[in-house]
């Protein structure tokens, strides 16, 4: 990566403390590998004709190691550094480990014919942590009173960490009052323990931000489903306590509304939409985080043949949020206010034949709020069995995005695959 033709100048336009500030050439170059096992295991038994045992477990372990090199030439200024440097060297590498385990075992009774209780425990784990290390080397300074030439190097060494566990327990209620009715009811309770570890180079917000955290929530939930004929309606509520926050922008009270419809027009044409709305917020006056949003969807799905399925989605979403930070040139306090409004829509067709899955379709989405951007994408998938187990899986992806208050930020790119699959016997 490097600059654009005509980019050397800049956005300053004025000589900087007497000299012109300008780029005759930034390069940047970077790698980054990553995996990640994964393995999960599923058990289901029937105890009885009413009682049925279910047991899951999942694991996902990534490792992630980076390196990036950088120079840059031409005549720049650093106030970090109090000093104009024609040049620069920078090295960087990097190295992340995340963690994360999740079980889960559930009782489902069937209390009497028409009413259902689950009971399930859950439990999960998860950590994070990283490395990096970045030095960097600027040649042929001077101080801004134009003495004491030399070179300067930096050198910068952050280690942060996080590890997370969380219990919940929870006992669910499932009536079917009516053939074409379905209400429920749940109520969880949930334990979470917490222990950051944060580098030394981050920004300390009040209160520290290491140590070791417990947090409790409380869940309360119910909703509903009735089928009448070709329509189907379903909504739900969730609201949800913890008696504190680990960190700035946990929740103190939530409340989530969720609402569902699927309309069969006839065999081969179907409409299904959904709309949602949650509110959040952390009254604590070193914080006074508060954030809402609502979102709706909807889609039509055309079948005119069997194997063939027409698509067209379209996507809305607004979220405001606004969350006390503290200003770094005086450590004065003010509100830190984001705004998301964002529309998307997406078409496509899938086709499922014996051996072949084909999938293609084209996408935009748009954003208004304090980040406006658009972004575009183009994606066809084949998907071509040999035999009962070997197969072949090739994919074609191109992405589009501008962002409008920052056009240097603008990019395309084209990602092109081909996967063999194999499933053992």
């Amino acid at each position: 990566m490097g600059l654009a033709a005509g980019a050397g100048s800049g956005n300053n336009l004025r000589p900087l403390l007497g000299r012109e500030i300008a780029a005759e050439r930034i390069d940047l170059h970077t790698r980054a590998q990553v995996g990640t096992p994964f393995t999960s295991a599923n058990l289901s038994g029937q105890l009885g004709k009413r009682v049925r045992l279910v047991t899951t477990f999942s694991r996902a372990d990534a490792d992630s190691d980076s390196a990036e090199t950088g120079d840059m030439v031409g005549r720049f200024a650093s106030f970090a550094l109090q000093r104009f440097f024609g040049s620069a060297q920078q090295a960087a590498t990097g190295r992340a480990n995340l963690l994360h385990w999740r079980g889960e075992g559930r009782i489902e009774v069937e209390v009497v014919p028409g009413l259902d209780a689950t009971v399930r425990y859950r439990s999960s784990h998860r950590e994070l942590d990283g490395h990096s290390f970045i030095t960097t080397k600027y040649f042929d300074t001077l101080n801004f009173s134009g003495a004491f030439p030399g070179d300067v190097s930096t050198v910068l060494q952050a280690d942060t960490a996080w590890e997370r566990d969380e219990n919940l327990a929870e006992a669910k209620l499932t009536a079917r009052p009516l053939p074409w009715l379905r209400l429920w009811a749940a109520r969880g309770i949930s334990d979470e323990e917490a222990v950051v570890l944060p580098a030394l180079a981050e920004v300390v917000v009040p209160g520290g931000q290491g140590g070791s955290f417990r947090r409790d929530l409380r869940r309360l939930a119910g909703g509903g489903e009735a089928r009448l004929g070709a329509l189907l309606l379903g909504g739900e509520w969730i609201a949800e306590d913890a008696d504190r926050p680990v960190v700035r922008t946990d929740f103190v009270e939530r409340t989530r509304l969720r609402g569902h419809l699927s309309l069969t027009l006839s065999q081969f044409l179907k409409v299904v939409a959904t709309a949602e709305k949650a509110e959040s917020s952390n009254p604590d006056p070193t914080i006074a985080y508060a954030a809402d949003f609502t979102h709706w969807t909807t889609r039509v799905e055309w079948q005119p043949l069997q194997p063939l399925t027409f698509y067209t989605v379209y996507d809305s979403y607004r979220g405001d949020s606004q969350l006390l930070i503290v200003r770094p040139h005086d450590l004065g306090r003010e509100f830190s206010l984001y705004t998301e409004d964002g529309e998307g829509a997406e078409a496509g067709v899938s086709a499922r034949f014996d051996t072949l899955t084909w999938d293609l379709g084209i996408n935009r989405y748009r954003n208004r709020g304090n980040l406006p951007f658009e972004l575009e994408r183009f994606f066809t998938r084949f998907d071509i069995g040999l035999t009962e187990q070997l197969g072949v899986y090739a994919e074609v992806e191109c992405r589009e995005y501008d962002e409008k208050a920052l056009p240097q930020a603008y990019f395309d790119a084209d990602r092109y695959g081909l996967f063999f699959r194999w499933t053992g016997k």
